[in-house]
């Protein structure tokens, strides 16, 4: 008599609808995490430059006017930051792995009295970018995704 051995085992088929099924799944996990990475880099960008928004007025108290140099409508970040630095308010400027992300406008030369600080967000739908000025302020193009602050 010839005994049968039955082996029980997963078929290729069963085995390849689990990683299909895995896949979709590890997919959609990495796509939520981007978003939320996203939506978190914006976040703080918006708390950096509330915080500039603090630093310029301070600077305004102890000098009459914000920092500006002799070019009208040209972005002066790098000037506003070693201003800042220089006086003491700030010791180091918001960095951002992303690049020119923040943008500095005022409003005249010399000393100006007022500005339009500008900040670019990854996602276009922020709520932030809704109660914002939009079009061109001082030279800055506002409009989405560009949040700007003005005094």
């Amino acid at each position: 008599m010839i005994k049968k051995i039955s082996k029980k085992a997963f078929t290729l088929i069963e085995l390849m609808l689990v990683m299909v099924i895995i896949s979709i799944l590890a997919t959609s996990a990495m796509t939520s995490l981007g978003r939320s990475r996203e939506k978190a880099r914006d976040i703080q960008r918006i708390a950096n430059s509330r915080q500039m928004v603090l630093a310029l007025e301070l600077y305004y108290d102890n000098r009459g006017g914000y920092p500006a140099d002799e070019i009208a409508g040209d972005d002066d970040w790098d000037l506003l930051i070693s201003e800042l630095e220089k006086m003491e308010i700030m010791q180091a400027a918001p960095i951002d792995r992303a690049g020119e992300i923040y943008h500095y406008y005022p409003s005249a030369t010399s000393t100006s009295k007022s500005y339009v600080l500008g900040i670019k967000l990854e996602n276009e739908d922020h709520p932030n970018l809704i109660n914002d000025m939009d079009g061109f302020v001082y030279g800055l193009d506002c409009d989405d995704p560009i949040y700007c602050l003005k005094p």
